[in-house]
């Protein structure tokens, strides 16, 4: 994606005692959220066991990895867009500022514990309540909502690095008055179906046609979403529960891009959620927005708690 002008670095945070953060970057290329987060602890004399791994551990035929395949592009298809006023197609990226919220233990197992009673995951609790969060930055707020959603597949799939990239992901359309048993269901279905797989292999189909091929392919691709202004809301992100001896821990970020201008993050360390989202300069909003955002978000963890 860098042939086409983004920046897709993936973001950390390290808080330190004394309430600030020490940011930091990571190559997409290079790692997936999972294995960038690992790299830094080892940088930072951190013990790393075992990196979170795929959940869905089951194996696929060659037959059900091509109707796979053909699943994720039929999902994927371009959409239009129009879900803000005034997104800008050719902007290439800029430094946007990150905002984070860290939640202390007991909200965090209030927001697991909710998750469990509703029967579904913390995951699929926190995209909800950042889908609704987004509705005041949205102009069109009845069309259903796409976000891009990662799937880990470390046991799924093998590479030699541990820490390169293994990640895939699906769509997340939520419509007007879905329940988070709605948008779980919906999420389970997509991985019963194998769409995550899908979504690697046509990922990994590029490698086979070279780097620059892949590049021009790529610029193409970006050129004709642009023209026909395909866009999702955004990304979210959730990397799993970590430990470490530090007690103020880290903070994550995926990389948001022109097509998927908000990304939103978590991370869970020592028990302990942390969230984050950032806003693509595409849309052309002060940083006071992202900063709404992010509170919205919160208020409706809280909310969904009481």
């Amino acid at each position: 994606m860098e042939a086409t002008g983004e920046q897709i670095r993936i973001t950390y945070g390290k808080l330190r005692p004394d309430g600030e953060v020490s940011w930091q970057f990571v190559r997409h290329q290079d790692h997936d959220g999972v294995g960038g987060l690992a790299k830094l602890l080892l940088a930072d004399g951190e013990a790393v066991s075992e990196l979170p791994r795929a959940k869905h551990l089951y194996r696929v035929n060659w037959v059900e990895r091509v109707i796979a395949l053909f699943r994720f592009s039929w999902i994927s298809r371009v959409y239009p867009g129009g879900y803000f006023e005034k997104q800008d197609f050719q902007t290439a990226a800029a430094e946007q500022p990150v905002f984070w919220q860290r939640f202390d233990a007991i909200e965090s197992a209030a927001i697991r514990s909710k998750a469990e009673r509703l029967g579904v995951s913390t995951n699929t609790l926190m995209l909800c309540a950042l889908n609704q969060s987004v509705t005041p930055l949205l102009i069109r707020r009845e069309t259903p909502r796409r976000w891009m959603v990662p799937s880990n597949l470390r046991g799924l799939i093998d590479r030699k690095d541990p820490l390169s990239n293994h990640a895939t992901y699906i769509l997340c359309e939520i419509r007007s008055g879905d329940s988070p048993r709605d948008v779980h269901s919906a999420i389970r279905d997509q991985l019963r179906k194998n769409v995550h797989i899908g979504g690697w292999d046509s990922i990994r189909l590029l490698g086979f046609i070279g780097i620059e091929k892949a590049r021009k392919f790529m610029r193409l691709s970006w050129k004709e979403l642009a023209r026909k202004k395909h866009t999702w809301v955004g990304v979210f992100s959730n990397i799993g529960e970590w430990k470490g001896r530090s007690s103020e821990g880290w903070i994550f970020c995926p990389p948001s891009n022109r097509h998927q201008p908000i990304a939103a993050g978590a991370v869970q360390w020592n028990g302990e959620l942390r969230i984050a989202v950032q806003l693509h300069s595409c849309l052309r909003m002060e940083p006071q927005k992202a900063r709404e955002l992010l509170s919205g978000w919160v208020e409706e963890l809280k909310t969904a708690t009481n």
